[in-house]
């Protein structure tokens, strides 16, 4: 009997060890549940209940997260169609599929569809002691018109930048590239179906955010590049004017010479050709033949077309008057327009993203082996193949560009770091700066209150470039990159969340004052210092593009490569 029960013992030691691992393993997996559901910060779903059918998102910290919430359909180069009432409850747990996009360092992934209209809306789950509800802040991302999806905008960061300062922050997805902008120059394809979408979302949005705690006749939408270009027409289009309140436009405006043309009508119908459609043909009969061709033949034919190289950006596919979203000269429509406020601005060196980039399709881009020689001559020839047709033009931009002294300054060698930094200056003059305060002085004029600002961040690093300063799209990482760090990026966004909640920005206890004729020019400055000032912005650039060419050029000269001035 004793031998036996020696026997048992190990059996029995095993035995327990077995169940002591399995409680450890369950208590693991329970602790991770646990964590998933509290620890991560995702709680119940909320559900919410809209015109169109219940809703059902998750929690994170005190806000309620919708994500792909469907807001129109639409079939490939048509425009966008209301969504319809819906059976059950909508399940907006995770981003919607983004559009389809092309751009060399962007190939197609399994995450792009067609069907990819859908929006999210982040809101505090606390009632708003407003019986109206929570001001609404709407983002429409950027990228050039030819690529960008809303779910690269973290709603962790969202959450904690904007919501919990008692807000609704809502984004959305657009078609871009040739599938939002693929144009015949006819009612065929008159283009423009991504603004159209631009548009369906705000109306959307307009008809259910208060049910999600916003307040529906308190709505300020921002945009930033591409995104601030479009919110630039769609505040000046009858369609769409009356579907927000405010706008805060960062580096971008629709008297960018990138938009605007039928240059998108060439690259269209060569993009037909390419895709083994007759281009020569109808409109209508092109439009039936590249609605048939398969979406990957798209994708081989767009990475051989060439680039545009007789414009700045080389954007290829874009906005156009239309003749219905836009129905006429862009000055005009803005003089007409529903008055609203607007916060514009720009960074110190917009251009240096472009010049800079190593991107062969990139027009006005700088290879890094030509970079320590760029000199006179270089920067000339290229002044002679974007403005070399008109003589006039050519010789007062190489004044201002080429021989002009540097004032800010006491260095006098004139090496390729300052013909690169000019260069820049140039690209980001024409495409940005220029366009956005002549649009900022139109609005001033019709009475609308404009708020300028300029960035210089101070926490830039371009190791390795020649030149120095704040390229294009550096707010959004103040923005949408992470939690708040320096004071920089919590003046940023007290400057715009103040605006979305009262239309007065303040800054630090500091009212962030309008343009006035007095003042025309006044701006805030983020960078080092943070401060409000009454100079003029850019003066003796803007009186170059908005007064010497204007009295010294003949009309008739200027190409798609000049802003509208």
């Amino acid at each position: 009997m004793e031998k036996a029960a020696k026997e048992r013992s190990p059996l029995a030691f095993a035995r327990v060890l077995l169940l002591f691992l399995i409680a450890v393993m369950l208590l693991l997996i329970l602790a991770a549940l646990l964590w998933i559901s509290h620890g991560s910060g995702i709680k119940d779903r909320p559900i919410v209940r809209t015109p169109l059918g219940d809703v059902e998102g998750l929690r994170y910290k005190d806000a309620n997260v919708f994500l792909g919430l469907r807001y129109a359909n639409a079939d490939r180069f048509m425009r966008p169609e209301p969504v319809k009432p819906w059976n059950g409850t909508y399940i907006a747990s995770s981003y919607g599929l983004a559009c389809y996009a092309y751009v060399s360092y962007m190939p197609m992934n399994d995450l792009m569809d067609d069907d990819c209209l859908f929006v999210n809306i982040f809101a505090p789950n606390a009632t708003s002691t407003d019986p109206e509800g929570y001001p609404v802040l709407v983002f429409v991302h950027g990228g050039s018109f030819e690529f960008g999806s809303a779910s690269h905008y973290s709603y962790k960061v969202i959450v904690d930048n904007f919501v919990s300062r008692g807000i609704v922050f809502a984004t959305f997805n657009y078609r871009v590239g040739p599938f939002g902008f693929f144009s015949t120059g006819d009612s065929a394809a008159p283009g423009n179906n991504g603004l159209w979408d631009q548009a369906a979302a705000l109306g959307f949005l307009k008809r259910v955010i208060s049910n999600f705690g916003g307040n529906s006749k308190k709505t300020t939408v921002a945009g930033q590049s591409a995104g601030s270009m479009s919110l630039s027409a769609l505040s000046v289009s009858s369609y769409s004017s009356g579907l927000f309140d405010q706008a805060i436009m960062m580096s971008g405006s629709l008297f960018s010479p990138a938009l605007f043309s039928d240059q998108v009508v060439k690259q269209s119908l060569n993009l037909a050709k390419a895709v083994g459609c007759n281009e020569d043909a109808e409109s209508s009969v092109v439009m039936k033949c590249v609605k048939s061709v398969p979406i990957m033949t798209f994708y081989n034919v767009l990475k051989d077309l060439l680039p545009i190289t007789d414009e700045i950006m080389g954007i290829r596919f874009h906005p156009r008057i239309d003749g219905q979203l836009l129905s006429e000269g862009l000055k005009s429509l803005l003089l007409k327009a529903p008055i609203k406020p607007a916060i514009m601005g720009f960074t110190d060196m917009e251009g240096g993203l472009f010049t800079m980039a190593n991107d062969e399709s990139m027009p006005i881009a700088i290879p890094e082996s030509n970079r320590s020689n760029f000199n006179t001559q270089q920067f000339e020839s290229i002044l002679q193949r974007f403005f070399g047709t008109s003589p006039k033009l050519y010789e007062l931009l190489k004044q201002h560009y080429v021989d002009r002294p540097n004032p800010e300054t006491s260095k006098t060698t004139r090496d390729s770091a300052f013909f690169l930094t000019r260069l820049t200056d140039l690209a980001g003059d024409l495409m940005f700066v220029v366009p956005i305060l002549q649009e900022a002085q139109i609005r001033r004029e019709a009475e609308w209150s404009v708020y300028l600002y300029l960035e210089r961040d101070i926490d830039v690093e371009h190791e390795g470039l020649p030149i120095v300063g704040t390229f294009h799209n550096t707010e959004l990482k103040h923005l949408f990159k992470g939690a708040v760090k320096s004071d920089f990026d919590r003046a940023l966004i007290e400057g715009f969340v103040s605006f979305v909640k009262n239309g007065n920005p303040t800054i630090n206890g500091t009212s962030w004052l309008p343009t006035s004729a007095s003042y025309p020019g006044r701006h805030f400055v983020f960078g080092s210092k943070l401060y409000l000032s009454d100079h003029q912005l850019m003066k003796g650039t803007t009186d170059l593009w908005l007064h010497q060419i204007p009295a010294n050029v003949n009309k008739s000269a200027y190409s798609i490569s000049m802003p509208l001035i």
